[in-house]
């Protein structure tokens, strides 16, 4: 089985065990399960959204799962220029019938710019996962 992880906060490339990272919830949410998995069998692979071009999305056809982790930017402008390459990641991956998985941890489904994005990526994934009891029951009210 093979992972593609979707992060904008570590490089593309094969998972490296030893990736280190200084955000608690890329820590939390993306390092420590891909190393999970690791030792289950399971191949992982980091893709930044910036290096996929839908005339390569090859990277997509040898993976069983495609799983987004958390997108924010405090700079509006790119945050939004991942968001757009995302949701054409993740239309890619449905059309080859991959498995997409939806991480979210934080509530941003009513902030203007970064809303409309969470909203959308919640209704395309095949599975979501929250962070907290509290985060699903926000999620399922959407």
């Amino acid at each position: 089985m093979k992972v593609i992880w979707i992060s904008s906060v570590l490089p593309t490339g094969p998972f490296d065990p030893n990736l280190q990272s200084p955000s608690a919830s890329t820590r939390y949410r993306l390092l420590q399960p891909c190393r999970y998995l690791a030792t289950r069998g399971v191949d992982s692979f980091i893709l930044h959204p910036k290096d996929f071009a839908l005339e390569s999305s090859s990277l997509l056809s040898d993976a069983d799962v495609v799983a987004f982790s958390k997108l924010m930017s405090p700079d509006v402008k790119l945050f939004k220029k991942h968001a757009d390459l995302n949701l054409q990641i993740i239309h890619k991956a449905r059309e080859q019938g991959k498995t997409v998985l939806v991480d979210i941890c934080d509530n941003w489904f009513s902030h203007a710019e970064y809303g409309p994005y969470h909203l959308e990526i919640v209704r395309l994934g095949d599975r979501i996962i929250a962070s907290t009891e509290r985060m699903a029951e926000i999620i399922y009210g959407h």
